[in-house]
């Protein structure tokens, strides 16, 4: 908790004194680190990113429908983590907009398919098909593997706009 109200302190340090982009660096890798009540990393990501990443990977004459798709995610009161599950579904479709159309109706069916699509590839294919006793090993390996690929994936800078 004292670690939360530290970082807490220093991100507002930084906004409103204008600290150095050191201190900024160090907010955004707690922030994208920062574990869930499993003691699992997850990232943690903002709208920013995902105007970012489709402009990144979609051609402009696209960008409005990929919009369009995305944004039909996130409109129930049931929806959970709407920008987390836009960036699973862009993640996913890698840049192909029928593809996301498809991540699009899996989605609102139940967002976790794609969620852990997206945030676990080598979680879901190799640790749950591991052996008992070498699971909870290979659990944490397979996660935090999972985790960076998916910030090296969020932090690409070139994509099919030249970024």
């Amino acid at each position: 908790m004292a670690d939360a109200a530290l970082l807490v302190a220093l991100l507002l340090f930084t906004v409103f004194v204008g600290a150095s982009g050191e201190l900024a660096a160090l907010w955004r890798s707690w922030r994208t680190r920062r574990r869930s009540s499993y003691g699992r990393p997850f990232p943690e990501v903002a709208e920013e990113d995902v105007d970012r990443i489709v402009i990144r990977d979609f051609d402009q004459s696209e960008i409005a429908a990929v919009r369009e798709l995305l944004n039909s995610y996130g409109i129930e009161r049931w929806h959970r983590e709407p920008i987390r599950v836009r960036l699973a579904m862009l993640k996913l479709a890698d840049g192909d907009a029928t593809k996301l159309g498809r991540l699009a109706i899996s989605a609102n069916q139940d967002y976790r398919d794609v969620v852990v699509s997206a945030e676990r590839p080598e979680y879901w294919t190799h640790a749950l098909n591991s052996p008992h006793h070498a699971r909870e090993k290979l659990t944490k390996e397979f996660f935090e593997k999972d985790l960076r690929q998916y910030e090296q994936w969020l932090g690409r800078d070139r994509g099919r706009n030249g970024g």
